[in-house]
């Protein structure tokens, strides 16, 4: 075992990148919420970009550490503190057997990820849903596999540039499956009105509360198959955007879908943020995708 909890701070969990292809189980994808950022984290201490993390929401955990190892922390702008001194969010930085590792709480976004060189050993089947961590669990980190020179992922660096260019623009959106159901005016109150996310927000849904949508047609649809990103309308007219844990089949229209690039964003909006939406064409989508990846 390589780390203690000694707090376990909010909504902490050792978390993958989820299990596709699995729905007709009855399986969510599951994984981590911020996809891109774990990346990120994994990157900078050179993981695979899909090591298993740790994940936190708005307060991180207190751990004892039992083994040396080389960290970083990504995602919200978490306050880091290693035997008291600050550490750099962002950048690696190596822990000794004794040491205490305390990750406060988030002045910015929600979710943060602390990434182990080697990357943490799953505690339960990857892609199902993950318990949180509690005072006491003890935490084991895989064998350290050669450096990644390269990845399909990019570098850590370009990756952030990129992050902190989509903070300049709304989260876009392609239209849904069932936009049919709802009339321009209403389509076009999506992408103009003013939405805020609500505290009911969690890893399977960001409520959001505003202008309500008035429906065209059906309130409901014969349930059919969810992904993570779609936007889900329920008989109130308030959207719901889907998250790692959502639902794996819904009766609600889902009238657009968050593109991939834009996922991440999902995960660090606030309860009380302002979430704007904007459309997006398909080959916008798949170029912006494409960034990420050269």
């Amino acid at each position: 075992m390589s780390l203690e909890v000694i707090k376990p701070g909010s909504q902490s969990s050792i978390q993958g990148f989820g299990v596709w292809g699995r729905g007709s189980q009855g399986m969510a994808p599951g994984g981590v919420m911020d996809r891109l950022s774990a990346r990120v984290a994994n990157l900078i201490v050179s993981n695979p970009p899909e090591a298993s993390v740790l994940e936190f929401t708005l307060l991180g955990p207190e751990l004892l550490i039992l083994n040396h190892h080389t960290v970083s922390v990504f995602g919200g702008d978490f306050k880091i503190l290693l035997n008291g001194q600050p550490q750099a969010w962002g950048e690696a930085f190596s822990v000794k057997k004794g040491d205490r590792l305390k990750i406060g709480s988030a002045s910015q976004g929600v979710r943060g990820y602390l990434a182990i060189a080697g990357g943490f050993k799953p505690t339960h089947a990857l892609g199902a849903l993950q318990s949180s961590l509690q005072s006491g669990d003890r935490l084991d980190v895989l064998k350290m596999k050669a450096p990644q020179k390269t990845s399909r992922f990019g570098d850590a660096a370009r990756i952030q540039k990129l992050i902190q260019d989509d903070l300049q623009n709304p989260i876009r959106v392609l239209p849904g499956p069932q936009a049919h159901f709802f009339s321009k005016t209403e389509l076009h109150k999506l992408v103009t009105e003013s939405y805020r996310v609500s505290p009911h927000s969690n890893r399977m849904g960001i409520r959001l509360e505003g202008t309500a949508l008035k429906h065209q047609g059906a309130t409901e649809i014969p349930s059919e198959a969810n992904t993570f990103g779609a936007i889900q309308v329920p008989p109130s007219g308030l959207p719901i955007v889907l998250g790692a844990d959502l639902p794996i089949t819904g009766g609600y229209p889902k009238i657009a879908t968050v593109i991939e690039r834009d996922h991440w964003r999902l995960a660090q909006v606030r309860p009380g943020d302002e979430l704007r939406l904007e459309w997006c064409t398909l080959e916008d989508a798949r170029r912006l995708r494409l960034e990420l990846v050269k």
